[in-house]
């Protein structure tokens, strides 16, 4: 292999546990020397979670079993793979965690704009000043809730503005979900999954 060249790892190859710490393995330190692209597969595979309570069940954290045990473990693994590695692609089963770092964590500093592919529900709703309005559930991690003034032109709603809905007042939100509509007319709306609060600590 030249450098330039991909090379395909599974995490648990990648990943050394010094010092109660996740560190780079020495085939992650000698590969990003000669300068490999690393992809890599397993993170979070369902017989692999960090909740999973046997450990035989989970081969892809087989390196890292002794300080892996909550999905904040996960995070902290997935910052070194992405920053200390440099892996340049990870597949897994359940995408939440690698999104909400790739979305968040890896570019919060960064000013470009991010564009959802995930809106989850949206609710239409004819007010009593006569204006035509939605609210979108975003599905993304993490998410947001947008709130759009529509015209109805031609036998089709058309968006005349949109913002962001303030939810300070409620300690903010994470993946907001499924809703409906009230029989009163109003808009309901859930949270798919919460956060650990663990890896904000």
């Amino acid at each position: 292999l030249t450098a330039g060249s991909y090379v395909g790892v599974p995490q648990q190859q990648l990943i050394a546990v010094r010092n109660n710490k996740y560190e780079p393995s020495e085939l992650a330190l000698l590969a990003k020397k000669k300068g490999l692209k690393i992809t890599t597969w397993g993170f979070e595979r369902p017989e692999s979670l960090p909740m999973s309570t046997a450990n035989s069940d989970r081969p892809f954290y087989s390196t890292s079993t002794s300080i892996t045990n909550n999905d904040g473990d996960a995070y902290e693994m997935l910052h070194v793979l992405a920053s200390e590695v440099g892996i340049e692609h990870i597949s897994t089963s359940w995408p939440a965690t690698v999104t909400f770092y790739a979305n968040c964590m890896a570019n919060c500093k960064s000013t470009m704009e991010q564009v959802s592919d995930s809106p989850d529900f949206t609710s239409i709703q004819e007010h009593d000043d006569g204006k035509i309005y939605s609210l979108t559930h975003f599905d993304n991690t993490p998410g947001a809730i947008y709130l759009s003034e529509l015209v109805s032109k031609g036998g089709q709603l058309e968006t005349v503005k949109a913002k962001p809905v303030d939810v300070s007042n409620v300690h903010g939100i994470w993946k907001p979900a499924a809703g409906s509509v009230t029989p009163w007319g109003t808009h309901i709306g859930g949270e798919s999954s919460e956060p650990d609060a663990r890896f904000f600590i």
